[in-house]
């Protein structure tokens, strides 16, 4: 019961620290959450909270909640687990970079671990998961059995970033990737390119419904003979797809990139092969990496709000429940330069003119 000879705030401001005190939480409830339990105004609620940041006890932060700043003694050399594979890349390096950052913000400590996907070192995670108050993998980690089998047994509770877990009982933060290839697509269409080639990851089952349904919307179908699977989905892999494409002799006025790494070898042949980007060929990637915005021609791309995803998944970390949670943010189109409406030119005339003439 609240302490009956006090103002009501500060009546709530003795529950809220030995709430602290006791359990030692990562985050408070929100304000509707406290309203209810301890029976209370939201006015109360908000000045038993300021006075509660006002004396460095917490910290309100946008898009994740009331942080707690001081916990227990025996709290303060946890910290949180970044699982990653050690070909992780730049799409995830990107990610948790941001991740880090913003941990240490938030006066939160992280520990960023490698680990080998077909046999991980049991005894360096087991140590590693008593002392963490939460899991981040990133994901190719996130789809190894062996390293799931670990983290479970372990009583670990991952939080995938950037991916869709395979497995129903993780929570994960990513971006529609689906909804993101569908708008480069449309961005592509509606600047009049038509014979579009796809350099995309064979076994990647999210980027081929996104650019049908735009296709599709605009009564066309992809020209089959313009898709080229790739085996992976890095700068080499791009490059030498694009040299396969070259010597299809197909026109193509436009590529999309399987991701903005790939792009860049895309580019890269292309500039080599003597087309301008974007007044020869359009080019577009996907995930908004940092450094596409510096390519020597700046990619247009899409990715998800990259800090509200770190957010959300500090706020998974930090929560006081073992339900998944699965969240999937809205993608962001970032046009660039590398991409124009379709000139109307065949760059084949210019490149090969014997065979232009043939075809």
């Amino acid at each position: 019961m609240l302490n009956a000879t006090l103002p009501l705030y500060e009546k709530l401001k003795e529950q809220l620290l030995e709430h602290i005190e006791k359990n030692a939480p990562r985050l408070l409830p929100g304000e509707n959450e406290l309203v209810a339990h301890y029976g209370v105004s939201r006015t109360t609620v908000r000045r038993a909270l300021r006075d509660l940041t006002e004396a460095g006890v917490i910290r309100p932060v946008q898009g994740l909640g009331t942080l707690v700043l001081k916990r227990q003694r025996n709290h303060s050399d946890r910290f949180i687990l970044l699982l990653v594979a050690k070909n992780w890349g730049m799409f995830a390096q990107d990610i948790f970079s941001r991740l880090i950052d913003t941990l240490s913000n938030f006066h939160l400590s992280a520990i960023l671990c490698m680990v080998d996907l077909d046999h991980p070192d049991e005894e360096r995670l087991r140590y590693l998961l008593a002392k963490s108050e939460g899991v981040v993998v990133d994901p190719w980690v996130s789809r190894s059995e062996s390293v799931h089998a670990v983290i479970r047994k372990y009583n670990g509770r991952p939080v995938v970033l950037r991916w869709i877990s395979p497995f129903p009982e993780d929570s994960f933060v990513t971006e529609d990737v689906p909804g993101g290839y569908y708008l480069l697509t449309r961005h592509l269409l509606e600047l009049g390119h038509r014979d579009i080639a796809l350099l995309c990851h064979q076994t990647d089952g999210l980027h081929m419904p996104g650019i049908l349904r735009a296709f599709r919307e605009a009564g066309l179908e992809p020209n089959p003979a313009l898709v080229i699977h790739q085996k992976d989905w890095d700068r080499k892999t791009g490059y030498h797809a694009t040299a396969r494409l070259l010597e299809s002799g197909q026109f193509f006025s436009a590529v999309i990139a399987h991701n903005d790494i790939s792009a860049l070898g895309i580019m890269e042949k292309l500039h080599q092969a003597g087309l301008r980007i974007p007044q020869d060929v359009s080019l577009v990637g996907s995930d908004n990496i940092a450094d596409s915005g510096d390519y020597p021609v700046p990619l247009t791309t899409f990715g998800g709000d990259h800090q509200r995803m770190v957010n959300e998944t500090i706020s998974i970390l930090l929560r006081d429940h073992d339900a998944a949670v699965r969240t999937t943010f809205p993608p962001q189109l970032v046009i660039r330069q590398s991409t124009a409406p379709f000139s109307g030119g065949d760059w084949r005339r210019m490149l090969h003119p014997a065979a232009s003439r043939k075809c």
